[in-house]
């Protein structure tokens, strides 16, 4: 059987450092059940001059690299930093097809899906100013439970939550918390971020406080992945709840995630089904929304937080263009050996 060569890219560090080994694993698996041949390569295994690589393919005896032509169709899987990096960029795109992906910003996020049919799903943001950080900072507290985070961040890092009471307002990063007034409070996060607006932006959000039945901060995550054919299948839905004291529901801060079903069994206000549903095409939804902007390189893959709150009503936190999976690689590397064999023929 003649086996169609597909590659995937990193810029800087070679694909099999870059991705999680089991990750590796289930494509490789996944390639030799659907006739392809995975060509791994980095910036360094690249001769544009020649239009040649040197790709790292896996035998019997394990990984060897062999010199190759360029594959017909390549995913990219990291973000060019160095002008080497951008010369093989330009290179790689003007010789072969390309699979990228694009990862919008939580206000570019934001500022997509308030434009969109689902509008309605979005749970309240705005950008914070540098300059009426204080101010904007105390009318959300005013109003309630309040979300404080960097645009660009992603799993979790850097994430501030404010919750005032009667009492005064308690702060929570991590697993860590802090309690004082709602004036203290302000300040203590004015501080934490004046310095760095220097360089990125920061968002507030309201709270949504979503739990699962024992009271656990959660969340559902919906992984979804273009289908050959146009459209969008869904690879992963499972939820994800807190480690003990964190409200962040992020495996990399210790929480963990299941499957969905035990989890929507026990809510008590709508059907299982109906909320199944509806984060299905709320996910799929905000992905069509995503890879509709102009300007940006349409994603092959997204995973799409949502939070549900007391009365089962589904709110969109974000999305992120590169979904990691740990526990469900096999599950993302059916539809993604799929799409890019689609995308050779």
């Amino acid at each position: 059987m003649n086996e169609t060569p597909i590659g995937i890219f990193a810029f800087g560090t070679s694909p099999i450092e870059h991705m999680p080994a089991d990750r590796t694993r289930a494509l490789l698996a996944e390639a030799a059940l659907q006739g392809a041949q995975l060509m791994l390569f980095s910036t360094a295994d690249c001769d544009p001059v020649a239009g040649r690589i040197h790709a790292s393919l896996w035998t019997r005896r394990g990984w060897v690299k062999e010199e190759v032509g360029l594959p017909k169709v390549v995913m990219i899987i990291t973000n060019p930093v160095t002008k080497r990096h951008h010369e093989v960029d330009t290179w790689l795109r003007a010789s072969t097809r390309t699979i990228g992906f694009h990862n919008h910003t939580k206000l570019e996020f934001a500022d997509l899906i308030r434009t969109s049919p689902w509008a309605s799903y979005l749970v309240p943001t705005a950008k914070l100013t540098p300059e009426a950080v204080k101010d904007e900072l105390t009318e959300w507290l005013r109003g309630g439970g309040t979300v404080i985070k960097p645009a660009d961040g992603n799993r979790g890092v850097g994430i501030l939550f404010a919750i005032p009471d009667s009492d005064g307002c308690t702060l929570t990063r991590e697993n860590k918390s802090w309690r004082g007034t709602l004036a203290d409070a302000v300040a203590r996060v004015e501080s934490s971020i004046r310095g760095r607006m220097r360089y990125r932006d920061y968002l507030v959000q309201r709270y949504i406080d979503s739990r699962d039945a024992d009271g656990r901060p959660a969340a559902v995550r919906v992984d979804v992945m273009q289908r050959p054919t146009g459209g969008w299948d869904v690879f992963r839905i499972a939820y994800r709840v807190a480690s003990p004291a964190a409200l962040v529901s992020n495996l990399r801060l210790g929480g963990a995630d299941g499957y969905i079903e035990p989890f929507l069994a026990r809510r008590k206000v709508r059907n299982p089904a109906e909320i199944q549903e509806e984060a299905l095409a709320l996910a799929k939804g905000a992905a069509d929304t995503l890879n509709g902007s102009p300007g940006t390189e349409p994603n092959f893959a997204y995973g799409v937080d949502l939070a549900i709150d007391d009365d089962d009503r589904l709110w969109l936190i974000e999305a992120n263009g590169q979904p990691q999976s740990s526990r469900f690689q096999h599950y993302f590397a059916i539809p993604a050996i799929a799409y890019l064999l689609s995308r050779a023929a």
